[in-house]
């Protein structure tokens, strides 16, 4: 395959693929003061579906956040009118006050997205112990 048409086919390739991962930095609420996080969402319009990456750092256990809770669920919704579904619970190290979601799947490529503290990994719905929030859309 000479250049130019390797060329040609990767810049439609990029173009197809929406150029890459939106990063998102995003600040907790007032349920978890200082603790930061990073949104990785890689938005696939052709198929119609986000892979979403997310990280947190300075976060404290659960269960000194809201008593009770045991761990960190991410959620999304696709509108306010429409309701929260579960993404995956955080994987969370106390020691290190670090949380983690890697390959999460949504089926949308604009959404709200959330993280929350709940009293179960398992949670069918999110708590108002919400620490984490943001938007994700394609840039235009």
């Amino acid at each position: 395959m000479n250049r130019s048409i390797l060329a040609v086919a990767l810049t439609t390739a990029l173009l197809v693929s929406g150029c890459g991962p939106l990063k998102y930095t995003l600040q907790s609420t007032d349920k978890a003061p200082g603790a930061d996080a990073t949104l990785f969402a890689d938005i696939h319009a052709d198929q119609g579906n986000t892979r979403v990456d997310f990280t947190a750092t300075n976060l404290a256990p659960p269960d000194r956040i809201e008593t009770g809770d045991t761990a960190f669920v991410a959620w999304w919704r696709k509108d306010d009118k429409a309701l929260w579904q579960r993404i995956g619970a955080l994987q969370y190290s106390p020691e290190k006050r670090y949380g983690s979601l890697e390959a999460g799947s949504v089926p949308e490529t604009a959404f709200d997205f959330q993280v929350s503290g709940e009293k179960a990994v398992d949670a069918a719905s999110p708590s108002p112990s919400i620490i984490f929030a943001q938007h994700v859309a394609p840039k235009k």
